[in-house]
C-alpha cells in the first residue's frame, strides 16, 4: 500500500484569497499510475487545482494547508501504509491573522507570516516504521547545493529524497530529478513519466 500525496496546499488570507502555488499535482499522478500498474494498492492525495487523475486511483482532493495536514494523517492511521511518497508542494508560511470576510481592493495591506509545521516532519515522528519519500525543489540551486540537501534529509532518517533545480531543464522543458537514497547515492531521470518508473523501480528493490 502507498500513500502518494501531490499538488498545492494553499493558505488563506480572507474568506476569498489564497496564497498558492503553480504546481499541478501531474508527477504524483504519474506515480500513482506507475504504483498502481505494478500491483500496489494506491491512496492519491491531490491538492487544489491539480489535474485530473484517471478514474481507476482512489484519490481524494484537499483544498488547504488544514485539510491536507488530516487528511494525510487520517489516512496513515486507517490504513496498513507501507509506502510514503510525500510529493505535494506544501505550504510554508500562513498569515498570522486572516482578515475576517474579503479585504477591500485598493488599498496597502501588509500580511505578517508565520511557520507553518513541516507534515512529512510529523508524520516521521508519529510512524517511525513507514518508508518514507519526500521531495526538495530548489529554484536555483545547483547539482552540490541539491546533493547537500539530500544528505540533510537523509540524515534524518527519511528513505529518499527526491531533488530538483528550477536551474535544470531538458529540451522543452522536462523536469530534472536526482533521486537520492539512504546510502547517500543517486540515480538521474528526465521527465515526470521516467521519474515516477525511476522512483516505483527504486522502492521495488
Amino acid at each position: 500500500t502507498i500513500l502518494i500525496t501531490g499538488g498545492a496546499t494553499p493558505v488563506e488570507i480572507d474568506s476569498i484569497r489564497r496564497l498558492t502555488n503553480r504546481f499541478t499535482g501531474r508527477l504524483a499522478i504519474e506515480m500513482a499510475k506507475e504504483a498502481y500498474f505494478q500491483g500496489a494498492k494506491v491512496i492519491l492525495i491531490l491538492g487544489q487545482h491539480s489535474e485530473s487523475p484517471p478514474a481507476y486511483l482512489d484519490c481524494e482532493h484537499i483544498s488547504s494547508y488544514q485539510e491536507y495536514d488530516r487528511v494525510v494523517f487520517e489516512k496513515l492511521a486507517s490504513q496498513n501504509v507501507d509506502i510514503g511518497i510525500f510529493s505535494a508542494s506544501v505550504a510554508d508560511y500562513q498569515p498570522k491573522e486572516k482578515f475576517k470576510g474579503k479585504m477591500p481592493s485598493g488599498q496597502d495591506w501588509t500580511l505578517q507570516m508565520i511557520p507553518l509545521p513541516k507534515v512529512v516532519s510529523k508524520v516521521q515522528q508519529k510512524f517511525s516504521s513507514l518508508k518514507m519519500v519526500v521531495f526538495k525543489y530548489e529554484e536555483s540551486a545547483d547539482f552540490v547545493q541539491l546533493e547537500m540537501k539530500a544528505r540533510e534529509y537523509l540524515k534524518k532518517g527519511f528513505s529518499y529524497l527526491v531533488a530538483n533545480s528550477g536551474l535544470e531543464h531538458q529540451e522543452q522543458g522536462q523536469q530534472v530529478a536526482y533521486i537520492f537514497n539512504e546510502t547517500f547515492s543517486y540515480v538521474k531521470a528526465v521527465g515526470k513519466t521516467e521519474i515516477a518508473k525511476t522512483l516505483l523501480k527504486e522502492l521495488s528493490v
